[in-house]
C-alpha cells in the first residue's frame, strides 16, 4: 500500500486487540459514513445504560446493611 497510509491488515488487527471498532468512510465518496455515524451513537448509548446500570447498583450496595451470615453487625 501507499507508503503514507498503513497496511489495512495491521489497522484491522490492532483495532481488535484493542477493543476497538474499525469503519472504513469515505464522505467525498459518500460510502460507510451513515453507518459508522449509528455505530458510534448506538455504541455511546449503550455505553451510557452500562455506566447507568452500575451507578444503579452502587447505590443499591450503599444502602444496604452492613451484616454477615448470621445477621450479626
Amino acid at each position: 500500500e501507499d507508503a503514507c497510509f498503513p497496511d489495512r491488515t495491521m489497522v484491522l488487527r490492532w483495532c481488535k486487540h484493542n477493543g476497538l471498532h474499525h469503519a472504513e468512510v469515505s464522505a467525498l465518496e459518500n460510502k460507510g459514513v451513515d453507518e459508522a455515524v449509528e455505530t458510534a451513537v448506538t455504541l455511546a448509548i449503550e455505553e451510557m445504560e452500562t455506566l447507568r446500570q452500575r451507578e444503579d447498583e452502587m447505590d443499591g450496595a450503599m444502602h444496604r446493611p452492613c451484616v454477615d451470615d448470621s445477621g450479626q453487625w
